[in-house]
């Protein structure tokens, strides 16, 4: 949509009662790589805090997408510099208007890289990461994928070690975070190319459509750790953060 467009839907959500957005666009950031695109970005997000109501990005945005490089790939090589400007716009909060909760995917820091390879590299997502801790969002839930074929209990271990750091950090930077942790497991959709090849690997434990293609519920097995296992890191990864959601007595 234009940004005149966006206002106009907006305009007649907040008519009809609206009292907050919800946008799980996880592609909203895809029109940056188009001529004149950041600039609708920004004018969009104006709209949004013009309209008085809080944003919720819940399904994630493209962090690559908000760095000076834009994820573009070029013979000179990428600048993941974080775009500061572009940063404050999406995700500041200024106490009741702009982000009051982000979804933002995690990185696999040391082993399992080229199943994020889409991503940024560790130490550059940590930057953006604390480029957006510094806009004032109030919330941040974190999301980990984890069953891949090559996990065991040491790279799980690494994640957590590194999971704890960032999240340390940025608690340095705004003590009053909220910052939970979503560790989905590997759960490939049927019929897939990702769930032939796990068939094949004989990895696949729980052959059941009600199961396979959720992302909560594991039934698969890695190399290493049975499917339940996996769901016994799932609730270890939980614990790290805290949520002021579930403490400050706000709904």
């Amino acid at each position: 949509m234009s940004p005149k467009k966006v206002e106009e839907w907006l305009h007649i959500q907040k008519q009809a009662g609206a009292q907050v957005i919800i946008n799980g666009a996880d592609q909203f950031l895809g029109r940056i790589v188009q001529k004149g695109g950041r600039e609708d970005i920004l004018e969009i997000m104006c709209i949004v805090r013009e309209q008085g109501m809080p944003i919720l990005w819940p399904n994630g945005l493209e962090l690559k997408k908000t760095t000076l490089g834009r994820g573009i790939n070029r013979k000179s090589g990428l600048d993941f510099t974080p775009d500061e400007e572009l940063i404050q716009a999406l995700w500041g909060w200024d106490g009741k208007v702009g982000c009051y909760m982000a979804y933002i995917p995690a990185e696999r820091p040391v082993f399992g890289q080229e199943n994020y390879a889409k991503l940024l590299p560790w130490q550059e997502h940590c930057e953006i990461i604390k480029a957006i801790v510094r806009t004032n969002v109030p919330y941040i839930r974190y999301g980990v994928i984890i069953g891949f074929a090559d996990d065991n209990d040491e790279t799980l271990c690494r994640l957590e070690e590194a999971i704890w750091g960032l999240y340390e950090e940025l608690m340095q930077i705004n003590p009053s975070l909220g910052f939970q942790v979503a560790p989905f497991c590997l759960s490939p959709i049927p019929s897939t190319e990702q769930a032939e090849t796990l068939r094949e690997s004989g990895l696949i434990r729980i052959d059941d459509p009600n199961i396979l293609g959720g992302i909560w519920t594991p039934g698969v097995d890695t190399h290493h750790l049975s499917y339940g296992e996996i769901a016994d890191w799932q609730q270890r990864l939980t614990h790290i953060g805290r949520s002021r959601y579930m403490t400050d007595g706000r709904k």
